[in-house]
């Protein structure tokens, strides 16, 4: 009874017309009320609509394709810059994410997989502009050394769908990874890493500028040793082809990236990304059979952009062609896969009056791919000495698609508040069109005071499997209702609570035995709370704590187990069936830390993070339960002019009380990070 209530209340929040009407009261009550009319007279204090002023360090971009303020943006957003990344000695964009509200990052053997509001792998991932994501394979995320930050200007987050500017796979949330451009930084600056785990490195940036132009080019190479290196092989022993275990070592990771831009003017911008690693570790099921993998995903791409301004209104044209390569190694089973993207979109902006604008586009992008896993039969099972005979069957498929694209979005300042209403379909050449929609209110009420609501749409490109499965279906959707109340005075201190509640529909997740799961609908609510204030001139305090709740359909599974024929010929199939509950991650996260700059050049952060049991279900559910995730502990001393004027030392320390715990891994458990060393050093020139 109590869920039936729930689901109603939601259909009803989630309906458009009501939405639509709900705004429309706020609106009437705002134009009534008598404080409404001193907003706006006093709306030159956020007047942070306006267009085409050159970008710097405190505006992003990824909200609405243009420069303004976190606080103005249409959405929730959070910026995070160098400085911030420098202090609190941020290696990859994975220990980054993890410090904010919402997101838990789960440490994977192949890799990082990221959570955003209880969603796993639904965050769109882009470095300038430029997805660096697969949308055929979802486990493909940049979280972990083959991104470096060292060449990085700002990262900048949404939270909340993001599709009508952004398309398919801007599910549960964005986030915009953004370069330093040669203005940033003049001249040249090399830097040296190393630590424990057989962590070592180096960077090379060079920044340059002239009358009207500026470059920025950067070379970054790494290594590291997984932190369980060990695994279990069979070595035979004489004529019988009996054999006794013994424990293989594998080679350390290696990590390649060179990026690099060009802007000339107003007018013309020019970058590109060149990326090669291969990342080496073990994996373990449940049964203590462990063995040796690799997985290499480089992302190389070069992208274009053309602007110009015509009195209010101002034009670019952008294109890009990616090269992506999926490359997985179990043992000796190697799945490889392709992905050639063209993409074009052409966006235009024009001043609506005085406290309007109007965004328009068209985008077209067109996706080759070699080898798109259809079936993925590998399973720890095929590895147990006992099974001579077979072997894992992985079926792929080369085929080609195109997205064609309109989208536009709407924003009016009325009373000081900036409303906006936003849409966009998308017309894909293998599944049906579909509508992403977004609006919402920015309310800054009082002069501290702000309130932000927002509710969008967004949808998920298919897995491979669903385009070959022979029959139709429907993308998976989301829908989400967002609100925001901060606080903010200056620099000195914040605060804010915000509340979402999403809709999951047609959800599809993938089970390393049971391939696709049946679609089904999920619901989460939760809250996040985030604050930072200044004590003092030196001490500065920060944290957040997010809860999340999940209810609905779960997931469930048929996968196929044999077959035989019946004396009459006829061929029978069984069939292992099973429900698992929607993956969510933990209920609750929660960081807590502080700052200390004990002199101008010098400052000490220390951080703590703990989230509530993890779940874990593997070998078709049945092994499952929850793993404890210890308090843990991260400290980081940044030093400016080391030793030399224009030297930079960062030293850290990572779970630096070494607690021992397990998180969830593909097939089994894995062990969690160890406490570890880490420096950095570097040098101007």
């Amino acid at each position: 009874m109590g869920n039936s209530l729930l689901n109603e209340y939601f259909y009803r929040l989630t309906d458009l017309s009501a939405w639509c009407r709900f705004l429309g009261i706020i609106g009437v009550i705002l134009l009534l009320h008598p404080q409404a009319y001193a907003l706006s007279d006093n709306t030159h204090r956020d007047d942070t609509m306006l267009m085409f002023v050159g970008e710097d360090l405190s505006v992003v971009t990824v909200a609405s394709r243009r420069p303004e303020s976190p606080a103005a943006a249409p959405a929730i957003t959070r910026l995070v810059d160098k400085m911030e990344i420098e202090e609190k000695g941020f290696e990859t964009l994975g220990q980054l994410l993890a410090d904010e509200p919402g997101f838990y990052m789960a440490s994977r053997a192949r890799g990082t997989v990221p959570y955003l509001r209880g969603v796993p792998d639904g965050i769109l991932f882009l470095y300038d502009g430029v997805p660096v994501t697969m949308d055929v394979t979802k486990s493909l995320h940049p979280l972990d050394r083959e991104l470096p930050l060292n060449n990085i200007q700002r990262v900048e987050i949404v939270r909340g769908p993001g599709s009508v500017l952004w398309g398919p796979d801007a599910f549960a949330g964005i986030v915009n990874i953004v370069p330093m451009r040669g203005w940033d930084q003049s001249g040249l600056k090399m830097g040296l890493l190393g630590g424990t785990e057989n962590s070592k490195g180096g960077y090379l940036n060079w920044g340059f500028s002239g009358d009207g132009w500026d470059a920025f080019v950067s070379g970054y190479g790494a290594r590291e040793r997984f932190h369980d290196d060990t695994f279990i092989v069979e070595k035979p022993i004489g004529t019988s082809g009996e054999g006794q275990y013994d424990e293989g070592r594998i080679d350390p990771s290696h990590y390649l990236e060179f990026t690099g831009n060009l802007h000339v003017g107003d007018w013309l911008a020019i970058s590109g990304r060149f990326s090669q690693f291969k990342r080496r570790y073990t994996m373990q099921n449940t049964e203590d059979l462990s063995w040796a993998g690799e997985r290499e995903s480089p992302i190389s791409y070069i992208k274009a952009t053309l602007t110009k301004t015509l009195g209010p209104s101002h034009f670019s044209l952008t294109g890009y062609f990616e090269d992506i390569r999926y490359k997985v190694t179990d043992v000796d089973l190697v799945r490889e896969q392709k992905n050639r993207i063209f993409h074009g979109d052409f966006l235009w902006d024009r001043r609506m009056g005085k406290k309007g604008l109007l965004t328009m586009g068209l985008s077209y992008r067109s996706n080759q791919v070699d080898g798109a896993f259809v079936k993925d039969g590998f399973l720890p099972d095929f590895l147990k000495p006992a099974n001579l005979i077979f072997v894992p069957q992985v079926e792929q498929e080369n085929y080609r698609n195109s997205l064609k694209s309109i989208f536009a979005q709407y924003r009016q300042r009325l009373w000081g508040i900036d409303w906006w209403l936003g849409g966009r379909v998308d017309d894909h050449s293998q599944y049906r069109s579909s509508l992403s929609y977004s609006l919402g209110l920015n309310w800054p009420f009082e002069k501290e005071w702000r309130l932000k609501a927002v509710f969008g749409t967004a949808y998920r490109s298919p897995y491979s499997s669903q385009l070959f499965a022979g029959k139709s279906f429907d993308p998976e959707e989301i829908n989400t209702l967002n609100a925001e109340l901060s606080w903010a005075v200056k620099s000195l201190r914040s605060l804010s609570c915000s509340v979402f509640l999403s809709r999951l529909k047609d959800h599809i997740n993938e089970d390393p035995y049971g391939g696709l799961s049946e679609p089904g609908e999920e619901h989460i609510a939760g809250f996040e709370v985030s604050g930072r204030s200044k004590v003092g001139q030196a001490l500065e305090i920060f944290g957040n704590l997010t809860h999340i709740k999940t209810w609905g359909d779960g997931e469930r599974y048929r996968a196929f187990r044999f077959a035989f024929i019946r004396p009459d010929g006829s061929r029978e199939e069984v069939f292992d069936t099973w429900d698992q509950t929607f993956d969510s991650g933990p209920e609750w996260i929660a960081n807590l830390g502080a700052t200390y700059r004990f002199n101008p050049r010098g400052s000490m952060t220390l951080e703590a993070r703990k989230t509530s049991r993890v779940p874990y279900s593997f070998s078709k559910d049945t092994v499952s339960g929850h793993f404890r995730q210890p308090l843990l502990f991260n400290l980081t001393f940044h030093l400016k002019a080391f030793l030399l004027k224009n030297s930079d030392l960062t030293i850290g320390g990572k779970n630096i009380f070494d607690q021992n715990y397990q998180v969830p891994g593909v097939y089994g458990p894995v062990e969690g990070e160890p406490f570890s060393l880490y420096a950095t050093w570097s040098l101007r020139f």
